[in-house]
């Protein structure tokens, strides 16, 4: 979990994050801007359920980094600045050891370039996986920002490098989509998406999933093709095998996080579409509504493309999609197409799904293996078929009346 708590000297913060930290008991805490010195963020740390704690001072009440922990996860700390706390994390969600990048971005827009480069070469350093999390003080185009002068050109694509040549991939958010406001009146109101994080595909792959299966329906998401290039260009070097694993297990970590449950992303769009239908008409209001049908519609082509996968082109055709029939005509389908029980070359029966694909993969490469001993079959056709005279009478041209 990571915060930008905005200082944690008032106690409304303080109780707002207790909250939080109930609902959801994280093993790693990331807290930036806590504007402390070191010596009161010891005395704060002690409010909270953390074992292990590394802390960076804050400068003149800017910045402030803290990175707690709990005892089930083993966290090293490899270096520490004004901007960025690296740890490499061990335990606690199968992955192995890690590389944990707790960043905080640069507050002055012309250090950010120099920043981001430098940040690329030192990350670059290590191998493995790497995630990145925290305030970048960035954005990635402008549509990340609502109101106020637009971000200058240089400075997104300094940050959009950092991005791509550590192929790095967003994990996407819940919740607003602005993640840092100025609080001010509408006239004024700035609001950007500055808090995210990104990780490598090595991240996203904590192990291969058991039963990964392609889903139509990702092909209609706008962004499917840049990422399964992204995860597919990550490693040069790997064979096919590797490459296919790799990019099945992202698929499946990329569609839980920015697609989701499509049944209650519709529900849940209908709703915000019926709210704005509601509000009285304006030019904004009216693009508002124009952004919320295209959003339902893509979840509307990804709904169809889900279930036409899971049916008979004949069904598809007949639009028969929902019916309670057709429902448990699928979990039928499901039932009979898997192979609950096998009997063995030994007369035994196992209901073991691995053993099952060993027995059947051994099965067919012996078929494929024995050579075949039986001679081909002998044709010749002995006597005559078809006479002379009725040779001749085939070869014949017919007559007008005989056409």
């Amino acid at each position: 979990m990571a915060w930008n708590c905005w200082g944690l000297g008032n106690p409304p913060t303080i109780r707002a994050l207790k909250t939080f930290l109930r609902g959801i008991d994280p093993s790693i805490l990331f807290l930036f801007e806590t504007k402390m010195s070191e010596k009161v963020s010891l005395q704060r740390i002690s409010q909270f359920a953390f074992q292990n704690h590394c802390i960076v001072a804050s400068m003149r009440r800017s910045g402030g980094l803290w990175l707690l922990s709990k005892d089930d996860l083993n966290i090293e700390i490899v270096s520490q600045t004004f901007n960025l706390i690296h740890a490499t994390v061990q335990g606690g969600d199968g992955r192995g050891s890690w590389h944990l990048f707790c960043l905080y971005g640069p507050l002055i827009a012309s250090h950010r370039s120099n920043f981001w480069k430098n940040m690329t070469s030192y990350a670059q350093q290590f191998n493995g996986p790497k995630c990145f999390i925290g305030d970048f003080n960035s954005i990635v185009s402008n549509e990340e920002k609502c109101g106020g002068l637009p971000v200058l050109n240089s400075n997104i694509s300094c940050f959009n490098d950092f991005i791509q040549m550590n192929h790095l991939i967003d994990l996407g958010y819940k919740g607003p989509a602005y993640t840092w406001t100025n609080g001010r009146e509408i006239k004024g109101l700035i609001r950007q998406r500055l808090d995210r994080v990104l990780a490598n595909p090595e991240w996203n792959i904590a192990r291969a999933p058991p039963n990964y299966k392609f889903e139509a329906h990702w092909l209609s998401h706008p962004e499917f093709l840049q990422k399964v290039e992204e995860c597919w260009s990550y490693d040069n070097d790997a064979n096919i095998q590797s490459k296919l694993r790799i990019l099945g297990s992202f698929l499946i970590e990329w569609s839980r996080r920015r697609i989701g449950c499509i049944k209650r992303k519709i529900s849940v769009l209908k709703t915000k579409l019926l709210i704005i239908q509601s509000w009285r008409p304006s030019d904004a209001n009216i693009q508002k509504e124009k952004l919320a049908m295209a959003h339902l519609n893509e979840y509307l082509i990804m709904k169809d493309a889900y279930w036409d996968q899971r049916m008979k082109q004949r069904w598809a055709k007949s639009g028969d999609r929902n019916t309670g029939h057709f429902h448990l005509s699928i979990q039928h389908r499901r039932r009979k197409n898997k192979i609950s029980h096998l009997l063995k070359n030994d007369q035994t029966w196992t209901s073991d799904q691995s053993e099952i694909s060993r027995e059947l993969i051994q099965h067919f490469k012996s078929i494929n293996q024995e050579s075949s001993t039986t001679d081909p079959p002998q044709f010749s056709i002995q006597g005559q078929a078809v006479s002379n005279l009725d040779n001749d009478e085939l070869c014949r041209i017919p007559s007008i009346d005989e056409i």
